[in-house]
């Protein structure tokens, strides 16, 4: 291989990391060390991970989606797979065809769907506690608050026609609060939060299920704008960058995750890729960069980067990341 070729993917993938403070993995987990039957399948069975999420300090859940893509119709299946790890290396799963979730429920637990019912799963993956939909023999979605100042803990709604039923649940065992009871209209069939969102202060220009906002403090709000610049919206409506470097550069996609603890600190995933041309060699390299931001100083106090197609997940206290490569979970602590 040309010795430029070299340099250049040397630098396409080192790059992102040049002057950023770096993080040494305290832990990695290889999600394929584990092993559940998905029952048979003609050929191979894939998988496709693509969530993470804190559950707690110490137990992050996987969720993983395994197929099998048999050019026989009868053969062709698929289940979702949920994946339990300890920060110690443990791990647990557990199986069902038609799951749906998981999403933090209260008090340390897992919400977990399945058919018309909702299961509130302990830490060993039993279920503790099992829900009905609103509408019997219904699936139903279920949703959980973005504020933290909400009086219930998550809800379930099922859709009748133009209208979803909401049932309200707080504590646990969980228990349904009957004046919160709510049925809301909706427009081409598609279902929506029953729970307050702050409006999305950005352009039009991008897509609804990126417009997504988090209220740090009570007078600040943060988006990513439609270049992707992590921006801050004031009680009095002002706008402007969390900071004015350049961290990422333009062309990212970008998500986020704010700490259920105070004082907040703020996770940052952005993906994209390099374009590379000196009129001899074209060339794409994908990227990552993950930035932790403490909120009061909107300082950057860590960075990952690495390869593309990457999830992070940001713990409650806001004090350890997991990062997912592949099939390998790595976990990362700042102090």
């Amino acid at each position: 291989m040309n010795i430029r070729i070299l340099v250049i993917l040397f630098l396409a993938y080192a790059l992102p990391a040049l002057g950023a403070e770096k993080l040494k993995a305290f832990a990695s987990v290889d999600l394929d060390a584990i092993a559940t039957d998905a029952g048979t399948c003609p050929v191979k069975w894939r998988t496709s991970t693509n969530r993470l999420l804190w559950i707690d300090q110490s137990h992050l859940a996987v969720q993983r989606f395994q197929y099998c893509s048999s050019q026989e119709p009868k053969s062709r299946k698929s289940s979702m797979e949920v994946v339990l790890i300890e920060t110690n290396g443990h791990l647990d799963s557990i199986r069902r065809d038609e799951m749906f979730g998981p999403l933090r429920g209260p008090n340390g637990t897992l919400l977990i769907g399945h058919g018309s019912q909702v299961d509130l799963f302990g830490l060993d993956l039993r279920s503790r506690q099992s829900l009905r939909c609103p509408i019997a023999e219904k699936l139903c979605t279920v949703y959980v608050p973005t504020q933290f100042d909400t009086d219930s803990d998550f809800a379930l709604c099922s859709q009748s026609a133009n209208v979803e039923n909401c049932s309200f649940y707080r504590g646990f065992p969980a228990e349904e609060i009957p004046q919160h009871a709510l049925s809301i209209a909706i427009t081409n069939g598609i279902p929506h939060t029953p729970y307050e969102k702050i409006p999305y202060p950005g352009t039009a220009k991008i897509s609804p299920q990126d417009r997504s906002t988090w209220k740090v403090s009570s007078s600040e709000t943060w988006y990513f704008d439609s270049n992707n610049v992590l921006t801050s919206l004031g009680s009095n409506g002002s706008t402007g960058p969390v900071v004015t470097e350049a961290w990422t550069p333009e062309g990212s996609n970008c998500t986020g995750e704010l700490s259920t603890s105070e004082p907040h600190r703020f996770l940052a995933t952005c993906i994209g890729a390099h374009f590379y041309t000196d009129g001899d060699l074209d060339g794409i390299f994908g990227y990552s960069r993950i930035a932790l931001f403490d909120v009061p100083s909107r300082r950057i106090l860590a960075r990952i980067d690495g390869r593309a197609y990457t999830w992070a997940a940001l713990s409650p206290v806001g004090n350890l990341i997991a990062v997912l490569h592949g099939d390998r979970v790595n976990f990362y602590r700042v102090n």
